[in-house]
């Protein structure tokens, strides 16, 4: 601020630094928790459409394919807006315009 002592712009900036390290651990932990969330949806879209493939009914087979396109879509509806997510969400939505997923897909977020 325009005129503020220097003294007391560096304690408002050492208040900052602070609260940056403070919170590091948290959005580390967010960060983490995001990816494996994540990838468990992901690993779970992968099972659903490996099942679908196998499914020789094909109102089962419909139902398997919508499950896993919604569940692509939770994803990206959940992990859209969030930065560190981006890669993940970029592979998610190749996946979901793709019919069918190849077997080594790779699902996994990377940390």
């Amino acid at each position: 601020e325009p005129g503020m002592p220097a003294a007391e712009h560096e304690l408002w900036l050492a208040l900052a630094r602070r609260q940056i390290e403070r919170l590091r651990p948290l959005v580390n932990r967010e960060r983490a928790e995001d990816s494996a969330r994540a990838k468990a949806t992901l690993d779970q879209a992968t099972a659903v459409a490996n099942v679908a493939a196998t499914t020789a009914d094909p109102a089962k087979r419909t139902a398997l394919e919508a499950r896993r396109r919604d569940l692509l879509e939770s994803v990206i509806e959940i992990y859209g807006e969030r930065p560190h997510m981006a890669d993940v969400v970029s592979r998610t939505k190749k996946l979901l315009s793709e019919s069918q997923p190849a077997a080594d897909s790779p699902l996994s977020p990377t940390p």
